[in-house]
């Protein structure tokens, strides 16, 4: 069934394919994923666009199997692969996709993603940020982004302070932990966080701060039911931090 609508579709479809040469234009597709890192960016930062290579991967194994049925063949993981990366993106929603190239007689297409480009932060801005994004049908992003002032009654420099190792006293680490249940209705598609120490000038003089991001990405199942997250899945969410349930649907 299918198929059959597939093929009634095919010829509504032709103009939006015209990259596919004319004899392969209703053949079906097979279909990529795109992402992008970060998935949620801010401006004046690089933007690097990605996509799961996987299904190629799956039809080249299956072909090289059939050519040596004997030999035993170790397949490499399919992490995704880089296309390429944008710099200067202007502030504002962007749409990626879908493109569509033929590979051995068979066509492929990507799917569409929708991403929004924050102002960047001042050197001067301090605080919690928490921004979430629906980048498709199916995935939610969410971006956790903290700067926080030090206390450095010492007036250390940063080298020293990293020496004296008193950044583990300082901020910890805010992040998304699901409970299993949980897994019941979304599953994990891309996550990444990291750490600095830094120094600032500002009106009060030279400063020292934690400079924190978290960013991670869910798919919803298919035809699960609606999925919201609290404060609740939020770990070291400071107290006094406004935080309203996000419903993915």
């Amino acid at each position: 069934m299918k198929h059959f609508l597939f093929a009634i579709l095919c010829f509504s479809v032709i103009t939006a394919q015209s990259q596919i040469p004319a004899h392969l234009q209703c053949k079906e597709p097979v279909k990529l994923l795109l992402s992008i890192d970060p998935p949620l960016p801010r401006q004046n930062t690089y933007i690097t666009v990605m996509v799961d290579f996987a299904s190629i991967l799956d039809s080249l194994h299956t072909a090289a199997v059939r050519q040596f049925p004997s030999s035993k063949l170790y397949r490499y993981k399919a992490d995704g692969s880089r296309l390429f990366t944008f710099d200067g993106l202007p502030i504002g929603k962007h749409e990626l996709g879908p493109y569509s190239f033929v590979l051995n007689e068979q066509p492929y297409t990507t799917d569409k993603i929708i991403f929004t480009v924050a102002d960047s932060l001042r050197n001067d801005d301090f605080g919690l940020w928490i921004r979430h994004e629906k980048t498709n049908d199916s995935t939610f992003c969410f971006a956790i982004e903290q700067k926080e002032i030090l206390e450095n009654k010492r007036n250390l420099s940063k080298r020293d302070y990293i020496l004296q190792d008193t950044l583990q006293n300082g901020s910890k680490g805010i992040y998304i932990d699901l409970k299993e249940s949980d897994y019941e209705t979304i599953r994990f598609s891309h996550y990444s966080n990291g750490g600095s120490l830094e120094e600032a000038e500002t009106d009060r003089g030279k400063i020292l701060y934690h400079k924190y991001r978290y960013y991670v990405c869910f798919v919803k199942k298919p035809n699960s039911r609606d999925f919201v997250l609290t404060r609740e899945h939020i770990r070291n969410l400071p107290k006094d931090f406004k935080f309203e349930p996000i419903t993915m649907r």
